[in-house]
């Protein structure tokens, strides 16, 4: 850590030295690159897994300045920044606190995402941002590979959420110290799927480049419609269940569940009208329907009873209300529901909800990947195709 922190600081007193001419502010929609190191304050596994030892990591990447983009949600959000970010985790000094699992369980992992940089105020030039970030992550180590009991595969969905303090120094250059929450798991594509839950302090450089994007504004038809009906089909996968808790009747059973091939897959529909408040917020209802491909099967109890995952009945049937936000053709959303028809083989379970994104090819025709979840757990995402009709 003290070595990245003196490249850092090395870094920022050759900017001083070097700089030729008086001191300059960046320019407003100043594109720019950045850099930083974290550590983990702490790591928690899914279902309270507590994980103790040392993790840290760098991020690099470049921010698409959004200061002179016009387009409603920029302004509505104060948005200063879209940047693509890349990350390395180590996490190979880190252990299970109940000391079933040595270290180096959790190997290492490479993230690539998107973030938003959201100006909440500013202090004398400082700036206070948050930001909210999506994409994938690669872990080294899993369930099959190590018997790593929180990871189930390697690729996994990531989210991050992020508070910043920026404050300039010379020229274009900014320092950067922050506080994140970052989350990585595979939506229970392969189980098992606790996921990893990593609270992070960092430090950085952003430095301005020469580029300045042209003032503009973005419009989208749809984001100016004031209520559309909307349809949508798609389907997705659902891992075996791994922790073992069904009847086992040799070794080659427990085998069979941690290396076979799971033939769960579902086909969600939904039919529901969304409602808009401003061209950034709309409300929406619907009627949600899950064909299961595979139910209930007693004699082949192992891969066909997964906790929450399971139905004995080919259908599910719920209602749901949420919100979109809509970020010009890329659309956010969250709604919670109630079932008014679920036959569980398990324990009962009454209401879930729904995350997930959208993006608009046209007006009328978006792809939609959102994940249903039940309590905390993840049942599985869905990827297809909406349709939004005035």
């Amino acid at each position: 850590m003290r070595t990245l922190l003196s490249c850092l600081l090395a870094l920022l007193y050759v900017d001083v030295c070097f700089a030729q001419g008086p001191s300059q502010q960046s320019q407003r929609g100043q594109n720019s690159l950045f850099a930083n190191y974290f550590s983990n304050i702490s790591a928690l596994g899914g279902e309270s897994y507590q994980i103790k030892g040392n993790i840290w990591g760098v991020t690099a990447g470049y921010n698409f300045s959004m200061e002179k983009n016009k387009a409603y949600w920029t302004r509505a959000l104060n948005a200063k920044n879209v940047a693509v970010a890349f990350s390395y985790i180590n996490m190979e000094d880190a252990g299970s606190a109940q000391a079933s699992q040595a270290k180096g369980f959790l190997g290492e992992a490479y993230s690539l995402r998107s973030q938003l940089d959201i100006c909440l105020f500013n202090v004398d030039k400082t700036n206070f941002m948050l930001s909210p970030g999506f994409g994938l992550t690669y872990v080294t180590k899993t369930f099959r590979t190590t018997d790593n009991p929180l990871v189930g595969s390697h690729i996994n969905m990531n989210v991050i959420l992020g508070a910043k303090l920026e404050i300039p120094v010379v020229r274009s250059t900014k320092i950067v110290a922050g506080i994140d929450l970052f989350h990585f798991s595979n939506t229970a594509f392969k189980l098992p799927n606790k996921g990893v839950n990593l609270l992070n302090a960092s430090l950085g450089i952003v430095e301005g480049l020469n580029s300045v994007n042209k003032e503009r504004k973005v419009s989208f038809a749809a984001t100016e419609d004031k209520g559309a009906f909307e349809f949508g089909i798609g389907m997705g996968h659902r891992g075996l269940q791994q922790q073992f808790n069904a009847p086992a009747t040799s070794l080659n059973d427990s085998l069979q569940r941690k290396f076979g091939t799971s033939k769960l897959n579902n086909i969600g529909m939904s039919a529901g009208y969304n409602y808009r408040l401003n061209p950034l917020i709309s409300f929406k209802a619907a009627s949600d329907v899950i064909y299961y491909t595979t139910t209930y099967y007693l004699p082949d109890y192992k891969t066909t009873v997964q906790e929450y995952g399971t139905s004995k009945d080919k259908l599910s049937v719920g209602l749901s209300g949420g919100l979109d936000v809509w970020l010009n053709r890329l659309v956010f959303e969250g709604s919670y529901g109630y079932y008014l028809h679920l036959n569980y083989a398990t324990t009962p379970i009454y209401t879930y909800w729904i995350i997930g994104a959208k993006y608009y090819f046209t007006p009328w025709l978006a792809f939609e990947a959102k994940t249903y979840l039940h309590l905390a757990e993840a049942h599985y995402t869905n990827f297809g195709v909406l349709f939004h009709l005035k």
